[in-house]
């Protein structure tokens, strides 16, 4: 197996910051993650699923932008609920409902050790590069990521410059925000932009997936 230097792995991560709930990656661009309710479509009548595809249809069909659909999974941890059962058996007096309670828990346990529990979460995209307005992307880019640390020479835009740049881009990326959300709502699912916590959550768990499971395959261990 290769080894990789802590420096070489960054360089693989596109994000270079994220600010007030909006991803900024290693090229200037910006990214707002929109969270999105499923829906059980097997459930629905077949009226209300034409209605469903019909209008997630004219939804693709309005963007004058590409978006990015992430379907993000990852294990659910269950032992404090399993941990709540057994101690629930221990309490109860009942031999009756100790021996009920005993069987659901090995149950319950055995159906994980099999079938371990999946939780999907659904995250739209919005994307905001610069050359939409004009300009060269990557020039633009790396101004306003002067903003935020990195050495510009005297001759760029002053840091008052770049805030009211950054402030203006991310305008124009909430209103693509919010026409997406208006869409989906219209669709029947529930679109909520992610705030600053929620975003460094799901960046944290998607480039550390085994830092999050790993107290869940200790249990079954």
């Amino acid at each position: 197996m290769a080894n990789f230097e802590a420096g070489e792995i960054s360089s693989l991560i596109e994000v270079s910051d994220v600010r007030d709930g909006v991803v900024i990656l290693r090229n200037g661009g910006l990214r707002r993650l929109i969270l999105v309710s499923g829906i059980n479509f097997d459930l629905k009548g077949e009226e209300e699923k034409n209605l469903i595809v019909f209008g997630f249809q004219d939804f693709l069909n309005s963007l004058q932008y590409p978006i990015q659909i992430l379907v993000h999974s990852r294990k659910v941890n269950i032992s404090g609920y399993l941990e709540k059962i057994k101690n629930l058996q221990v309490k109860e007096t009942n031999e009756q409902l100790k021996n009920l309670i005993e069987d659901y828990h090995g149950f319950i346990d055995f159906l994980v050790s099999k079938n371990p529990i999946m939780s999907k979460t659904f995250v739209v995209t919005v994307p905001y590069d610069y050359v939409d307005i004009g300009g060269a992307s990557g020039a633009a880019g790396n101004k306003i990521l002067g903003f935020f640390g990195k050495k510009q020479p005297t001759a760029e835009k002053t840091a008052a410059d770049n805030v009211a740049k950054f402030n203006e881009y991310t305008r124009q990326l909430d209103l693509r925000a919010e026409q997406v959300m208006s869409s989906l709502n219209r669709v029947g699912l529930r679109a909520v932009a992610l705030n600053q916590e929620e975003v460094l959550e799901l960046l944290y768990n998607f480039y550390n997936p085994a830092t999050i499971e790993k107290k869940h395959e200790s249990k079954r261990t």
